[in-house]
């Protein structure tokens, strides 16, 4: 019984360790489910996303709805980024 539980937990460990070795290579990108920082660095980016520093596929609705939050921060920079120029050239005519 012990002969098959060392081989049992030698199969295991190495199935460990390859997986492990495949997710922590230095591969172009980051497969699903591995770990990441920036979305860009996930394989199939902009399909697969990064958060919570997790590469993962979100679902549809979730896309849309932060396509749109998106999109509205960008607007908001911009807008941002207008008002502060607006008040540099108003400062310099005074």
């Amino acid at each position: 019984m012990s002969h098959v539980c060392h081989n049992v937990v030698g199969l295991l460990k190495f199935s460990l360790l390859a997986l492990l070795l495949i997710n922590s290579s230095n591969a172009a990108c980051v497969p699903l489910f591995g770990a990441c920082v920036q979305s860009l660095e996930c394989c199939n980016h902009p399909d697969i996303i990064c958060r919570a520093n997790v590469c993962f596929k979100p679902i549809a609705a979730v896309r849309g709805v932060e396509n749109r939050i998106t999109e509205y921060l960008e607007y908001q920079v911009r807008l941002s980024n207008l008002r502060e120029s607006m008040k540099a050239n108003t400062s310099r005519f005074k």
